[in-house]
C-alpha cells in the first residue's frame, strides 16, 4: 500500500473513531437528518484523471496564459503543476493578469472528459433507500454541467437528492463552508444532525468538522462506507455489500 493510501486509510479510521456514536438518541429518535456527499472520488471512483494536467493547460491558455508557461506559473505560486486543481488555478488567476471571466466561460462550455470508463459507482439502490429516510445533497468542487453529465453517464439518479451544489471557485471564500452553512440553514437543523461524506480531508472533512458535522472520510472502498452506515444505525446496508 502506498504512503498516500496508508495516510488516507489512517485519516478514515480516525474520523470513524472520532465520530463513533449511534445516530440515535436515548429514546431511539434518529439524530442524523441530512447527509451531504461529495461527488468525484466519492459517489464514483476510478483512475479518471490521467489527462488532467492537459485540461488545466487548456484552461490556462483560454485565460490568456501561454501553454508552455503553465508549469512555471503554478510553481511560482507554490502549486505542483502536475497535480494542481481548478481551485489552485483560480487563486493564481486572481493575482496574475489572467481573465477570470474566461475561466468561468471555459468551465461553462467544456466538460473534462474522464480518461477511462473503468469506474466503480456507489449502489444507486443504496441512495434511493437512504433518500426515503434522510435528505441527501451533493456538494462538489466541480461545475454543474460536469456534475449533471457524469451523474447521467454513471447512472446516479438525481431524484435521490434534494439539492446539487457546486462551489464557485471565483468567490472570495472558495471552500465548501458557505454551501455547508446554506444547506444547514435550508434544512433548519443542527450541525450534529448532518453527516458529510467525502474523500478529501481538506475540501470535505476539515470544513465539516469546523462546523460540527459528523464526518465519514471515504477511503475508496464502498464496503467500508456501507459498514459505517450499518454500524451507526443510519441504514442497514448488508444487502449492498459485494
Amino acid at each position: 500500500m502506498s504512503i498516500t493510501a496508508k495516510t488516507k486509510l489512517k485519516q478514515w479510521k480516525y474520523c470513524v473513531e472520532k465520530n463513533d456514536f449511534q445516530h440515535k438518541d436515548e429514546k431511539g429518535t434518529q439524530m442524523i437528518k441530512t447527509i451531504i456527499f461529495d461527488f468525484d472520488d466519492t459517489l464514483y471512483t476510478g483512475a479518471v484523471w490521467t489527462d488532467w494536467c492537459d485540461y488545466m493547460k487548456d484552461i490556462f491558455q483560454a485565460m490568456g496564459g501561454k501553454r508552455e508557461e503553465y508549469a512555471q506559473m503554478m510553481e511560482k505560486h507554490g502549486f505542483d503543476s502536475k497535480n494542481a486543481k481548478k481551485k489552485d488555478l483560480a487563486e493564481v488567476a486572481k493575482v496574475e493578469d489572467l481573465s477570470l471571466e474566461k475561466f468561468r466561460e471555459f468551465l461553462d462550455k467544456n466538460i473534462y472528459k474522464h480518461s477511462t470508463e473503468d469506474v466503480k459507482v456507489i449502489d444507486n439502490e443504496f441512495l434511493k433507500a437512504l433518500s426515503k429516510v434522510y435528505h441527501l445533497y451533493i456538494l462538489t468542487m466541480s461545475p454543474q454541467n460536469y456534475l449533471h453529465f457524469y451523474m447521467k453517464k454513471y447512472g446516479i439518479d438525481e431524484s435521490s437528492f434534494k439539492g446539487l451544489y457546486s462551489v464557485d471557485l471565483l468567490e472570495k471564500d472558495d471552500t465548501k463552508l458557505p454551501e455547508m452553512k446554506l444547506i444547514m440553514q435550508k434544512e433548519n437543523c443542527k450541525a450534529s444532525e448532518i453527516l458529510m461524506v467525502g474523500d478529501s480531508f481538506t475540501n470535505d472533512i476539515q470544513p465539516a468538522q469546523e462546523l460540527g458535522f459528523s464526518v465519514l472520510h471515504f477511503d475508496g472502498n464502498y464496503n467500508h462506507l456501507y459498514d459505517y452506515f450499518t454500524k451507526h444505525h443510519i441504514l442497514n446496508c448488508e444487502r449492498f455489500k459485494k
